[in-house]
């Protein structure tokens, strides 16, 4: 039976790079990935098309789906009840179930331009409605009996914060994605044959790059990157009910500091595996197993 992957934030400049990397490592997978931009949803379907012109599988890639000619189209958005329940109806009519969930949601705004609504939008978007659409996606695919997988793009902020020690300006995004990683792991925990798989990375993208260049000693990893070492963590054998791993480049800059993971004070992490880049730079990714 072909594995059954959804994907949120397709939108986003690692949404889009996860959905790519999926199709080109699991090409008998049905896949449905959604976000709210159908300008970028468009262009992420051109792309799959054109990189994938044989590809027999379906794709899926929606702000939702029309379930009855009286329904009308979600915008992608899990906010509400409403939208989150066609959602859930499309991959029930697309899919008919779900084996892996991978959130890649994620708003970042600098703490030092928000006011009272950017704040609590940044809460939102980040962990209350992540958290319920997981819930109720847990409620409505899982029968406790088939493994279901549920993957978290988290941030190496997230992770100072779940060992306590905060670095100096963490941000209501890191707050609130460590929020999330506890919220998801504890939902494993508590669920027979539910399984958490997290992802935790520095710094990565152009505009990253942009930050990093000020630095002068460090870099910002290619998103491409980001995704392939992530679905490598997600779909790594492991029988352990939670894997957290780190993605990051050395050295690594976040929230004005520039450091190694030594500074987030981590106990038990495992290198996998890393590489070169830049001839002296290198990435990695160490995992640790509960």
């Amino acid at each position: 039976m072909s594995m059954k992957i959804v994907i949120s934030g397709a939108t986003g400049e690692l949404g889009g790079s996860i959905v790519l990397d999926l199709c080109k490592r699991f090409p008998q997978a049905y896949i449905l990935a959604f976000g709210r931009d159908e300008e970028k949803l468009a262009l992420l379907r051109e792309k799959i098309k054109k990189s994938f012109p044989d590809r027999q599988w379906p794709v899926f890639v929606t702000q939702g789906q029309k379930i009855s000619k009286n329904d009308t189209d979600p915008n992608g958005d899990i906010s509400t009840e409403q939208d989150r329940n066609k959602i859930f109806n499309a991959i029930e009519k697309r899919l008919g179930g779900v084996d892996m969930y991978i959130n890649t949601i994620g708003l970042y705004k600098s703490d030092s331009k928000l006011d009272v609504k950017s704040a609590q939008e940044l809460r939102e978007t980040n962990f209350t409605s992540n958290a319920s659409f997981t819930e109720e996606l847990i409620s409505r695919f899982s029968d406790g009996k088939t493994p279901l997988v549920i993957a978290d793009i988290g941030t190496i902020g997230a992770v100072a914060e779940l060992v306590k020690k905060p670095l100096e300006g963490t941000t209501i995004y890191g707050e609130s994605k460590a929020r999330l990683v506890e919220h998801t792991m504890n939902l494993a925990k508590n669920h027979e044959n539910v399984f958490a798989r997290i992802v935790h990375p520095g710094p990565f993208g152009a505009s990253a790059q942009k930050i990093a260049d000020e630095f002068g000693d460090c870099w910002a990893m290619k998103t491409e990157d980001v995704a392939n070492f992530s679905l490598d963590l997600f779909f790594a054998p492991s029988k352990e009910k939670i894997v957290q791993g780190i993605i990051c480049a050395e050295p690594h800059f976040f929230w004005g500091h520039i450091g190694d993971i030594d500074m987030l004070g981590i106990e038990g992490l495992t290198m996998t595996h890393s590489f070169k880049v830049r001839k002296k730079k290198s990435m990695f990714l160490v995992r640790k197993d509960k």
